[in-house]
């Protein structure tokens, strides 16, 4: 495997340790959303995706599943909000890296 290096400073290791901080949280409120929207749609026993001709794929939504759906939505357009709040793609590609390179 081949190793990424990185030059960096203390004070940018702690900073992006806090973003990386605030960006883990998010991420798992995502990932608990989309569980919950995948239970939803299994206790319905309705597919999630499919073809044209996926038996229940156009069935009307329950309100369970709408309400899941909805939480699923605003949890990804919050962690959308916070990427872009921290700065972007510049400071995700930086974090990134560090990440890969073992530094946080």
């Amino acid at each position: 495997m081949q190793t990424i290096k990185v030059r960096t400073t203390p004070e940018e290791v702690a900073k992006y340790r806090a973003i990386k901080q605030t960006v883990d949280i998010y991420r798992a409120k995502v990932d608990a959303a989309n569980e919950a929207l995948k239970a939803a749609y299994k206790a319905e026993n309705l597919p999630m995706c499919g073809t044209l001709e996926t038996p229940g794929m156009f069935a009307p939504k329950s309100p369970a599943i709408k309400a899941a759906d909805a939480n699923y939505n605003s949890a990804v357009n919050a962690f959308r909000r916070v990427v872009l709040a921290l700065g972007g793609a510049k400071i995700q590609t930086r974090l990134h890296r560090l990440e890969m390179a073992g530094v946080l």
